[in-house]
């Protein structure tokens, strides 16, 4: 057993060293992609993110929000000690990019399923349904809100999200309604939260005189959500702001009732 420890223990530490010594190709970088952050082993045709799991195999790069691209490696000859680490590293990263991925459930298109204030559509309030008619007509359907590459995409992903085309605060109401509709479920919606790197309240459940309703707010940080939108907060603004809270209301079948951005200030 002792033996077998001090081999693995050997392996790894040849890993780390064809790391560090960049083989092959690829070359060191940092690839700004907001929909996975990882480890990623890149070629040519496919690129493969491992979560932070990989860390026990010592490859430890700086951290950055965002997806951390690997050296492509080439294949080494098969018995070899290397190729065992290449192998080991492989099978860290197969499906580690399908994990992160959200695609649609149902359409989230505003003929079927229009924005809603409490459960009402916007376009049949009087008062304070108008000021979201431009960014109804921005984002009319959730693919609008991704990132250009995923608008055409038969299976987009919902975490790639163009965050920085967004103007505050109907914006960002509206995209994360149409997110949240085409998810359609209530944890993956959850889910969809902490990949843009928001923290969870506890989901509440059967409020007074709203029996079927469910309730839960999403916060973030003031300026990883500045950098997020494109640093549309000014300096002034970010000294008094306090906090940045998105809140959602759905009913049980998860069909979004309400989605509200909170700003409080000093």
């Amino acid at each position: 057993m002792h033996r077998l420890f001090d081999g693995v223990v050997t392996v790894l530490r040849q890993f780390r060293e064809i790391v560090n010594a960049k083989m092959g190709r690829g070359n060191l970088v940092l690839r700004t992609d907001r929909s996975a952050a990882g480890l990623c082993l890149e070629g040519k045709r496919t690129a493969r993110c491992c979560p932070v799991v990989a860390r026990p195999l010592e490859m430890r790069i700086a951290r950055a929000r965002g997806c951390k691209t690997m050296p492509v490696l080439k294949r080494p000859k098969v018995g070899s000690v290397p190729a065992i680490a290449f192998f080991l590293t492989s099978f860290a990263c197969m499906g580690s990019e399908t994990s992160q991925r959200i695609e649609p459930r149902r359409p989230s298109a505003e003929s079927e399923f229009p924005f809603a204030i409490y459960g009402r559509p916007a376009s049949t309030l009087v008062e304070g349904g108008g000021r979201y008619n431009p960014s109804i007509r921005k984002y009319p359907d959730a693919s609008a809100c991704l990132v250009e590459t995923e608008r055409t995409n038969a299976h987009p992903d919902l975490t790639r999200v163009n965050w920085d085309s967004m103007d505050l605060t109907t914006d960002v109401d509206v995209c994360v309604f149409r997110i949240l509709t085409s998810i359609g479920h209530i944890g993956e919606g959850r889910r969809w939260f902490e990949t843009q790197g928001f923290q969870l309240s506890r989901i509440i459940r059967d409020m007074p005189f709203r029996r079927d309703e469910i309730s839960y707010e999403a916060s973030i940080d003031k300026y990883q959500f500045n950098k997020m939108i494109g640093n549309q907060l000014n300096f002034l603004q970010l000294k008094f702001l306090v906090g940045i809270s998105i809140g959602v209301q759905l009913d049980k079948n998860a069909n979004v009732r309400n989605v509200i951005l909170t700003s409080t200030w000093e």
